[in-house]
């Protein structure tokens, strides 16, 4: 394992540069203080752009709007979601995280498809240190308007504060289920009921929590 790979690509935008691009998270762009080399950071800057807008890198989760034949990925290495067109295969950028976005995408772990209100809904989790007992999560359900890509919030974990006491939050979702029939939201999440210590480390058991989808302010109930 290494901590950077730098690849070094030559000063054209061929398709060697291409791949380079498409491959990077990062870019270091050396240049000469000149008119030329400026007019060429132009066409790069732009040439980076439209790589960010088409190409996915690492697809990892996916939901499907079936009414519309539309497909969404969520791709971890540019922390945005494509939405594809299943019918004519055009791909474009619904949403991509910045940094100062409040709902920025961290780890995000499943994701699927409100059909009422036209919107994904995606779980994703933050690590919290705990001392010398180790890592506490929390846990968010951050939804994306796919018309728009407007991010919000639907709902939000605590941070552990009390380790003397059981307690039961969201905070590592894994799973997202939505039942159509009751508009109600079934998470599963391997982190949320904090058991106490063990051996001096934190321990944890699995949860299911589910949501109703329609109220104004979210709160789970614990089924299992």
């Amino acid at each position: 394992d290494f901590d950077y790979i730098i690849i070094d690509s030559p000063p054209a935008l061929g398709p060697i540069t291409i791949n380079t691009l498409s491959a990077s998270t990062s870019v270091l762009i050396p240049i000469q203080c000149e008119f030329f080399a400026l007019e060429g950071l132009a066409q790069l800057l732009n040439t980076i752009k439209l790589v960010k807008q088409v190409h996915m890198l690492a697809p990892q989760l996916t939901a499907v709007d079936a009414q519309h034949n539309q497909l969404f990925i969520y791709d971890s290495n540019l922390k945005g979601i494509f939405v594809v067109d299943m019918t004519t295969g055009i791909r474009r950028v619904l949403t991509q995280s910045k940094e100062g976005d409040t709902n920025v995408f961290t780890s995000p772990t499943a994701m699927v498809y409100d059909t009422i209100k036209n919107r994904l809904i995606v779980a994703d989790y933050e690590i919290e240190n705990v001392d010398i007992y180790g890592y506490s999560y929390v846990g968010r359900l951050i939804t994306v308007n796919t018309q728009t890509g407007e991010q919000g919030r639907f709902a939000s974990g605590g941070i552990l504060l009390d380790i003397s006491a059981p307690s039961v939050t969201l905070s590592q979702p894994k799973s997202l289920t939505i039942d159509p029939a009751t508009r109600t939201l079934y998470v599963l999440d391997p982190k949320a009921g904090f058991i106490g210590l063990s051996q001096g480390k934190l321990a944890f058991d699995y949860a299911i929590l589910k949501y109703s989808l329609d109220a104004e302010t979210p709160n789970f109930t614990l089924v299992s």
